[in-house]
């Protein structure tokens, strides 16, 4: 890999942590004063989601930073945790656009009903999971310096998130979130839902 594709990848990171830095600024100021997302910061969220994600495609594509590990592997490991993370991704998204009742960009009703039963966030546990399946498959360190980026990014907004919801939902909020997990699924639970599956076949 040249200088130049590297340099920018350096640029992209550096934008993507100071972008980061402002959409949780946003938020944080909404919640301190009107107490509910403002449709900027939802909006800037969504755009760096898409920013980081392309990120993390080049930097896999353009191998950036490689591990020493066989190509041929390493892609197909790679896209079978994408595929996995699309999967979850996809099934969130529909089940939310489903059961959410939204006015705008906002939810109206809590969704803790199919992959809500199992993780309070599994849009993002799906997006993160198929980013990581693209940095395994181009084997790139960069990429995988940018998933975690991306990790430690969502942790912090989520948090921000759940402060709204909690507003807005109360007691029917905690409950929920008391018994389901923020990202990953407890142990045992997917099993338990296989199985589940398995016996109404």
């Amino acid at each position: 890999m040249g200088d130049q594709p590297m340099l920018a990848l350096l640029l992209a990171v550096v934008v993507f942590t100071a972008l980061a830095v402002l959409v949780l600024r946003w938020a944080a100021d909404d919640l301190a004063g009107p107490g509910t997302l403002s449709a900027k910061a939802l909006v800037s969220s969504w755009l760096l989601y898409v920013f980081h994600a392309d990120t993390v495609a080049t930097a896999a594509l353009t191998g950036a930073i490689t591990v020493d590990v066989p190509s041929a592997p390493a892609l197909a490991i790679g896209a079978g945790i994408a595929l996995a993370g699309f999967v979850v991704f996809l099934a969130a998204t529909i089940t939310l656009v489903r059961h959410g009742d939204f006015a705008g960009p906002r939810t109206q009703r809590l969704v803790t009903v199919s992959a809500y039963r199992f993780s309070r966030h599994p849009q993002n546990l799906g997006w993160g999971v198929m980013l990581l399946g693209i940095a395994v498959a181009g084997r790139s360190l960069v990429a995988l310096v940018l998933v975690g980026m991306f990790a430690a990014f969502v942790d912090r907004y989520s948090r921000l998130e759940e402060q709204q919801l909690q507003r807005h939902f109360g007691a029917a909020y905690e409950k929920y979130r008391a018994r389901t997990p923020a990202l990953l699924p407890r142990p045992g639970v997917l099993a338990a839902l296989v199985a589940t599956r398995r016996q109404t076949l």
